[in-house]
């Protein structure tokens, strides 16, 4: 279990994060475009090598992008440029293989001027500075309704593409070779972040190499994202989508009780229990407990061997004795310490769904102490 210990402090990372969207602070208009900017918009960054693209849970995603922009319209017609051959010939072939996609490769500028005619348009671009005209027609055919993947140096500032980073909703930049300071290539954990139609199959992580150019990222709008990593006890999201008709979801406070409420890290036991009661209304059975979160990284025990996990009257309680009932859950209390610091009140915060999406978030404070041992 100590492999989560690249977990540390991300908890308090993705406190209010992990509903699904983050909120990301910024003083820019994040739709500032014309049209009914009705279109989506994909952005994946590790994608540089085509081992990279060819990695399962990569072009898996690519394949669930393109049906989820597309609304799964059969068949879907998609133009794929990229001004790096052997990149383009991969995402072509990762997208003949789905049989509802009709994929059309470009490795030519000009091509882009003209894009009413596709139902999603994937840009992979490395080290290249797009003419203003292209930038001018891919921001006009997101803004009438388009649908749009980018990867990779698309966001790049060093590139001079602006109108791009406005569309694909970030900035990436950075001066050094080195993590922290700007893009190197190495391996490194990929984590998919939420359930998702573009996350569909994927695996919860995986290794992958790839050049790296997230450490020093300006977001300019809301997003859901989708993958990331973790560098320094910080959640990096490398990949994310979002609507130009940006709705965000309604989140409606639970209240959480968590036992123990003071964790000594040096007694034994086997579980962290959590007890979530909702607003009056809503009922806790039709909670999803696939969707419960920890602190933005722990799922609870889903094994149905364990009868709390089976039995409805095992996991629907009234814990405090007011006739109202909560959804308890439990953790495994190794991976809960793994996660948390010591502290007088540290912070544990309980996300889920209920099984129609309605999203609940709350929090709770516990003691996390280690005893100190005196000599003599």
């Amino acid at each position: 279990m100590r492999n989560l210990a690249v977990f540390l402090v991300v908890g308090a990372i993705f406190s209010g994060l992990l509903s699904g969207f983050i909120a990301v602070s910024n003083e820019k208009n994040p739709g500032d475009f014309n049209g009914d900017k009705s279109g989506k918009v994909y952005y994946m960054m590790p994608t540089h090598h085509v081992e990279s693209l060819e990695e399962p849970n990569i072009a898996l995603s690519i394949i669930n992008a393109i049906r989820y922009l597309a609304d799964n319209k059969i068949p879907i017609d998609a133009l794929v440029y990229s001004n790096v051959y052997d990149r383009g010939i991969a995402i072509r072939n990762i997208l003949e293989t789905a049989a509802d996609m009709t994929t059309t490769l470009t490795l030519d500028d000009s091509d882009l001027e003209i894009l009413s005619d596709y139902d999603v348009v994937f840009i992979h671009s490395n080290s290249h500075n797009f003419p203003q005209t292209i930038e001018q027609s891919i921001q006009d055919y997101i803004s009438n309704g388009g649908n749009l993947i980018g990867s990779h140096d698309v966001i790049w500032k060093q590139f001079g593409n602006p109108t791009l980073e406005e569309v694909f909703g970030a900035t990436a930049r950075g001066d050094g070779s080195r993590p922290g300071e700007g893009w190197f290539n190495g391996d490194f954990e990929a984590l998919k972040i939420i359930k998702h139609p573009i996350t569909a199959g994927l695996s919860d992580s995986w290794q992958l190499y790839n050049e790296q150019f997230f450490f020093d990222v300006e977001f300019k709008r809301n997003f859901t994202a989708l993958i990331g990593t973790v560098w320094q006890g910080e959640v990096i999201p490398i990949a994310w989508t979002f609507s130009y008709e940006i709705e965000e979801p309604s989140e409606i406070e639970a209240e959480i009780d968590c036992d123990p409420d003071a964790l000594n890290l040096l007694s034994k036991g086997d579980w962290i229990t959590c007890y979530i009661g909702l607003s009056a209304g809503y009922d806790p059975k039709d909670i999803d407990a696939d969707t419960v979160l920890l602190n933005g990284v722990l799922k609870p025990e889903l094994d149905p061997k364990y009868g709390f996990v089976r039995s409805e009257e095992s996991y629907i309680v009234d814990h405090d004795g007011d006739s109202v009932t909560e959804r308890m859950v439990k953790f495994d209390r190794t991976e809960v310490e793994e996660i948390l610091l010591v502290g007088e009140n540290v912070e544990l915060v309980l996300a889920c769904c209920l099984e129609d999406g309605t999203r609940f978030e709350g929090a709770a404070q516990i003691r996390v102490f280690e005893p100190v041992h005196l000599e003599g």
